[in-house]
């Protein structure tokens, strides 16, 4: 008999597609435009005065699907922007590999630099440039680095080009490895050190940007986070919903020389791919990664006994073994389970909200320097956008068997975890069960009355 490692494995199997982006990309798409139209004023060749530089930003969650972000942006419909937008060259920058670079060595515009020229090699498989000769090349200004990628990628002048910054979480939040500058309060925001020197990239022509990263440490609010020459626009990412992963199954083909549609591996005759859709969106949430780790592990273990399921209640039972849920939500949930005692403490309030889908805004605070969008993203939760500003907190069923099992997390919040994982979900949401009303009262009746009383609670 196989063990439960071999029974539920995580290796990839099949090549996932993007799907189910359209929202994400016309935003994005119309902040690019507000660049291309407003470059003017940002070099001071006009007068006006009306157009601040705005980014596109997405600081999320690992799985979210940040990194693939940038590929169906180049399928837009506009006339004489989106024909030259159609036809833009794509250069990605992996902020991982950002690290102090000689001659200019703790200072991060040249480290950015030169990671953008060794990203623009790598890409077109030229020999990287010499630090040294990189440097006198480009002499530290925007008007010699960016022709200078130009010639790398072999562009002509003005052709659009897209810099897409993956992993911006990683920057050096202690001014360790680059000297940054610092606040009245002796604060370094890494950050505006970063959107400053993009700021400045921006006035070079036909040139756009999109930050992704997961979020640590950032906070939200554009005067708080003190960008003074930079608004940034959140991209929210939205979990896909059941007729998207409809679509992600029926097109994401098996890595096998035949590439069998994902779908028809694990759907038999009696059932539908529908089914497995509405089952995957239970189990996952509808958060991308999570969704393909799920795949990838049913398809092992469908090959495995070749015979594919016959049921949605076969497939449940198979999301709903502890085993599985434990290996598909791993690598998403170390960051929950090894935060401190301080942030911990507003899990039960984020169940909570996930439990009674309780909306929040993104500038709602938990205390004067907090905010509650930052602890959604610091606690490795996820988020569901009702609109611009507006979201609720998205917690996937795969994560609770790990979640009871912690000791940390005490008898009431295991009770909610119970609730939140009543399948389906919406059997618990539109139910008026007293017995739930009454923990719900006693609930908040401990969080008033607690030491971590904060406005938000109240």
């Amino acid at each position: 008999m196989a063990s439960l490692d071999e029974k539920w494995k995580a290796v990839d199997k099949f090549k996932s597609v993007v799907v189910d982006r359209e929202r994400d990309v016309f935003f994005v798409t119309e902040e690019l435009y507000y660049l291309h139209s407003g470059r003017e004023q940002l070099r001071g060749v006009t007068s006006s005065c009306d157009y601040r530089l705005t980014i596109p930003f997405a600081p999320h969650l690992f799985g979210s699907g940040k990194t693939t972000l940038p590929e169906p942006i180049w399928n837009p419909s506009r006339r004489t922007f989106l024909e030259k937008l159609k036809r833009a060259s794509l250069l990605s920058a992996d902020l991982k590999e950002l690290e102090p670079t000689d001659p200019k060595e703790r200072n991060l515009e040249w480290a950015v630099y030169y990671l953008l020229i060794k990203a623009a090699c790598s890409q077109v498989g030229a020999e990287i440039f010499r630090k040294k000769e990189a440097f006198e090349m480009v002499d530290m200004e925007p008007s010699n680095l960016v022709p200078l990628l130009r010639d790398i990628l072999r562009i002509p002048s003005d052709q659009y080009l897209l810099l897409a910054f993956d992993e911006v979480g990683v920057l050096d939040t202690n001014g360790i490895l680059f000297e940054l500058e610092k606040n009245d309060k002796g604060v370094i925001r890494p950050y505006n050190d970063f959107f400053g020197i993009i700021s400045q990239l921006c006035k070079e022509p036909d040139l756009f940007f999109i930050v992704v990263g997961k979020s640590k440490g950032l906070s939200i609010k554009n005067d708080v986070s003190s960008v003074s020459k930079v608004i940034l626009h959140f991209i929210f990412l939205s979990p896909l919903d059941a007729s998207s992963i409809v679509e992600f199954l029926e097109k994401s083909l098996l890595e096998t020389p035949t590439q069998v549609p994902v779908c028809d591996v694990l759907c038999s005759s009696s059932f539908s791919v529908n089914e497995l859709a509405d089952s995957l969106l239970e189990c996952t949430g509808g958060v991308p990664g999570l969704l393909t780790r799920a795949v990838n592990m049913l398809l092992n273990y469908i090959i495995a006994r070749n015979q594919p399921f016959i049921s949605k209640e076969e497939c449940l039972t198979c999301m709903n073994d502890y085993d599985f849920r434990r290996i598909c939500a791993e690598p998403f949930v170390e960051r929950i389970l090894n935060l401190d005692e301080d942030r911990r403490s507003v899990f039960d309030l984020l169940l909570m909200m996930a439990l009674y889908r309780i909306p929040s805004k993104v500038d709602d605070r938990l205390t004067s320097e907090s905010f509650l969008y930052d602890a959604v993203t610091e606690m490795g939760l996820y988020r569901y956008p009702i609109d611009e500003n507006t979201f609720q907190v998205l917690i996937p069923k795969v994560f609770v068997g790990i979640f009871k099992k912690d000791p940390s997390v005490s008898s009431l919040e295991k009770i909610l975890l119970g609730s939140l994982d009543v399948e389906p979900v919406d059997c618990f949401f539109y139910s008026k069960c007293r017995v739930f009303e009454g923990i719900v009262a006693l609930r908040l009746v401990l969080m008033l009355s607690s030491k971590n009383r904060n406005e938000l609670r109240e």
